[in-house]
């Protein structure tokens, strides 16, 4: 079977940017917005380019690090994050990342997770399976955004591949249900021995035939993990 995969995140990738709106002269920014009294309220201004200051990036980084739990189910902090991290050091860099999978199940639009991750995976550091929550690595599978984080993490070590191909191969497999999965799979299945690709096969096989039977839309989705084994949609197509 083969190993060759491309790791990328992006699915569709002739979606555009968000034009950045113009704001009226006496109009808060969004990250005044964020980060003064209006903070934890329930309604934050549309997601746009955030241009921080020099002297207010190390107050604003405080907060990300500190409280980002009050806040990771806002859109708006990934617009926020694509621009810190490039202003801010490989350590702080770490921590951000940490605390976002520690929080994994508060956010509520992955795919801002899945642009986040896809535009800034070369600034992320390696992060070791000590420096993971068991939570996390138990139950990623179950939610969009645990996915995705898990997908960066062997991609940026992939000595943490045995232990999520482990979680993965104990856990009941509802969790195909997801269409970021088959990215997963895809990735792991290229970091793990023979017998561990077969095992992968085995326990996606039935949930390919039946959505190749059911749902050709969410068949789609699989190519990439069939690529990685070294089948094709056609191959899969004329199965009965």
């Amino acid at each position: 079977m083969s190993s060759t995969i491309d790791y990328n995140f992006i699915f569709n990738s002739t979606s555009e940017k968000m034009d950045t709106p113009v704001a009226e002269e006496n109009e808060k920014k969004p990250y005044q917005v964020i980060f003064g009294k209006e903070f934890r309220k329930t309604y934050i201004s549309p997601p746009c380019h955030i241009g921080v200051s020099a002297d207010q990036l190390p107050n604003i980084l405080d907060v990300v690090k500190l409280e980002i739990d009050h806040f990771i189910s806002f859109d708006i902090l990934f617009t926020l994050l694509d621009y810190l991290i490039h202003q801010i050091s490989p350590i702080d860099i770490k921590m951000i990342y940490i605390s976002l999978i520690n929080n994994y199940e508060l956010i509520k639009t992955p795919s801002l997770v899945q642009d986040f991750l896809n535009s800034n995976l070369e600034l992320i550091p390696s992060v070791s399976y000590d420096e993971i929550p068991k939570s996390f690595t138990e139950k990623f599978m179950y939610k969009d955004s645990g996915i995705l984080f898990a997908t960066s993490l062997i991609i940026n070590n992939n000595d943490l591949a045995g232990y999520f191909y482990y979680y993965i191969t104990i856990t009941d497999p509802g969790f195909l249900n997801s269409d970021y999965i088959w990215m997963f799979l895809a990735v792991l299945v290229s970091l793990v021995d023979d017998d561990k690709k077969f095992k992968l096969v085995e326990i996606t096989r039935d949930e390919i035939i039946k959505l190749k039977n059911t749902n050709l839309e969410k068949f789609e989705k699989t190519e990439i993990f069939l690529r990685a084994i070294g089948v094709t949609k056609e191959d899969i197509l004329c199965v009965q």
